[in-house]
């Protein structure tokens, strides 16, 4: 398992090794200007939900690395889905493009019920995808917080 932590934010990702992109996804990467992201991963919890996290162990006795134990508890095993989607997102000051692969995930649900009884808080849940190709502000990837995320922003289904 390739877990990795940051207790800054309260944070967390799991590396996955890179796999054989299709040949047209490629090239629509290409011709869009998309650059190859260097390192593969699925957020487990993001920014959004870290800072959420970070405020509730300021005001308790909740350990830092709780968010971490708690994720060595699961193999999390994953299935690629056979889609790809192009997705925009837009900023106040920019405009982020990204290609993913959405997955499932079926730890994920029973993980984000344990995160909210440790915590005593509700989450949404992620949007369980990796993200391939990416492009603006520092060819970061769009943060897609929960399933609502994935249906309101622009996407096209390649």
């Amino acid at each position: 398992m390739n877990l990795h932590f940051y207790p800054e934010k309260q944070t967390l990702i799991l590396g996955v090794e890179e796999i054989s992109i299709p040949e047209q996804i490629q090239r629509f990467a290409n011709k869009d200007n998309l650059i190859k992201k260097s390192e593969f991963h699925i957020t487990l919890v993001g920014n959004r939900t870290g800072e959420i996290i970070l405020e509730k162990i300021a005001e308790s006795n909740i350990a830092i690395e709780k968010l971490l134990n708690l994720g060595k508890k699961y193999n999390w095993d994953f299935s690629y889905i056979d889609k790809y989607y192009y997705m925009q997102k837009d900023y106040d000051d920019h405009t982020r493009h990204s290609i993913i692969q959405p997955i499932t995930l079926p730890d994920l649900e029973k993980f984000y019920d344990d995160l909210e009884q440790v915590y005593g808080l509700s989450f949404s849940r992620p949007y369980p995808h990796i993200t391939y190709f990416a492009k603006g502000d520092k060819n970061q990837g769009i943060g897609i917080y929960s399933h609502t995320d994935f249906e309101k922003f622009k996407k096209q289904q390649l």
